[in-house]
């Protein structure tokens, strides 16, 4: 399936390896290197966060976090937004709203790489292979450790795993090798 090549996990991993992080981490910390982190509550039903100025000459990014969501969902987005914020495509200001247009795939394309990305930095596929590898398939329990260690929500734990099994199988799996004899 090759989603371990998504420019945005390959730029994950390099943040990761630049920053020295490992499971757990200070989040705010590491987006503070990048953006001004503003926490306040957003009066607009559906958007949890706003990022401004993504790249915008002589400004600095702010990152709003609406503060009327979980701290878990607050982890979440912050992580989203670092990607926003990382990834050299994504430009302006962006309001992650849940109830824009589903048609805008260009919204939902910047959408899902900042989701891939923050997954990937909040529960990373080395980690949770080791994880893996130390107590099993037991899914039950390896959501649990993953939700409770990188504090993120069940349903981004769930997210991660149905990503994270592809990923093992094109860790595991050798690429099928193509011999002329036999081809």
């Amino acid at each position: 399936m090759g989603l371990i090549n998504h420019p945005e996990i390959k730029i994950v991993r390099k943040i990761l390896a630049l920053h020295k992080l490992t499971v757990p981490f200070d989040l705010d910390e590491l987006v503070s290197k990048y953006a001004e982190v503003i926490y306040k509550t957003i009066p607009i039903s559906g958007v949890d966060e706003i990022c401004m100025n993504l790249k915008c000459p002589g400004k600095k990014t702010k990152v709003i976090v609406n503060t009327s969501t979980s701290v878990n969902r607050q982890r979440f987005t912050l992580a989203h937004e670092l990607g926003h914020i990382i990834i050299p495509w994504h430009l302006g200001t962006i309001i992650d709203d849940l109830n824009i247009n589903k048609t805008n795939s260009k919204y939902w394309n910047l959408e899902t790489e900042a989701n891939r990305f923050a997954s990937e930095l909040l529960m990373p596929f080395e980690w949770i292979y080791r994880k893996v590898e130390e107590h099993g398939f037991k899914f039950d329990l390896i959501l649990s450790l993953i939700k409770n260690e990188c504090k993120v929500s069940e349903e981004a734990v769930k997210i991660r795993l149905k990503r994270f099994w592809y990923e093992l199988m094109d860790y595991e799996i050798p690429k099928k090798r193509c011999y002329p004899i036999i081809c």
